[in-house]
């Protein structure tokens, strides 16, 4: 049912659908890519986001 009523849209439509996900796609990955723990290059903000052990181990 909901493939009969997807092919049955205008082309119009489908230009729109196409054109707002590849709008929302690049936005998507371009946040990620900017705001990345592993793109940082900075020491101190890596300093500050390194993952540390929750337990410490004993001796």
């Amino acid at each position: 049912m909901s493939a009969y009523l997807a092919f049955n849209l205008s082309r119009l439509t489908w230009i729109r659908f196409t054109v707002w996900l590849a709008l929302g796609i690049v936005i998507y990955f371009g946040y990620g890519y900017k705001y990345s723990l592993l793109n940082q290059t900075n020491e101190l903000s890596s300093a500050r986001t390194q993952i540390r052990p929750v337990f410490k181990r004993r001796p």
